[in-house]
């Protein structure tokens, strides 16, 4: 067992995932695939009055090969490493507090703005429910561009690749983000699906 934080578990488990109007195919046949270790986000901290829909951490699996790191701020709450063919991309999962950080709609349009499209290429919009959950993504290569919020590259960064995620539900959002080399998080899309789809809220202790 390993972990990304302190409070951060490891554990194997068994993902299953709901559709709208369908979940992505990864998720169906996430047993053909690599196995999947399973671990989760801390749970944000209790409100000062919570109500009903007050919800707890966010659980997830992280596809086989991909490596877990020690997260580097406290928004960070689980980060990884992609191997690949064109080199190491990285994955993020962040949390601003519960209804924090905007909605998905603004993230996905801030995202698709740190990316300078390829010539001809054209950003994927997809979005789909997984256990309970709305998983709004998005998909787009070109040249990666430094960001005001700091966590791009310093310089542009030609043939890379954006996949992102906004997952809602009580407790979030979650925002999960990859960037990398294009031929690595093209090879690993379907691993991103298959951990979106695996996603779930995890009720507090």
């Amino acid at each position: 067992m390993r972990s990304l934080v302190p409070f951060l578990a490891l554990a194997l488990l068994a993902a299953g995932c709901g559709s709208e109007p369908a979940a992505p195919p990864p998720a169906d046949g996430a047993a053909r695939g690599p196995a999947l270790l399973a671990f989760e986000t801390p749970a944000p901290p209790p409100a000062r009055d919570p109500g009903p829909a007050d919800g707890g951490a966010l659980r997830f699996t992280l596809p086989e090969g991909w490596e877990s790191m020690p997260t580097s701020s406290p928004v960070r709450l689980a980060q990884a490493r992609i191997p690949g063919p064109g080199g190491e991309a990285n994955l993020v999962v962040y949390w601003f507090g519960e209804g924090g950080g905007g909605s998905a709609e603004e993230s996905l349009q801030r995202w698709l703005g740190e990316i300078d499209p390829a010539p001809g290429a054209v950003p994927v919009r997809e979005r789909f429910a997984a256990n309970g959950l709305a998983v709004s993504w998005v998909d787009a290569t070109g040249t990666l561009l430094p960001n005001r919020m700091g966590t791009g590259p310093a310089t542009p960064q030609p043939g890379s690749r954006l996949l992102g995620a906004v997952i809602e539900g009580p407790g979030g959002p979650w925002f999960v983000k990859a960037t990398g080399p294009e031929a690595t998080l093209a090879a690993a899309r379907a691993d991103f699906l298959a951990l979106l789809a695996t996603a779930r809220a995890a009720p507090r202790p």
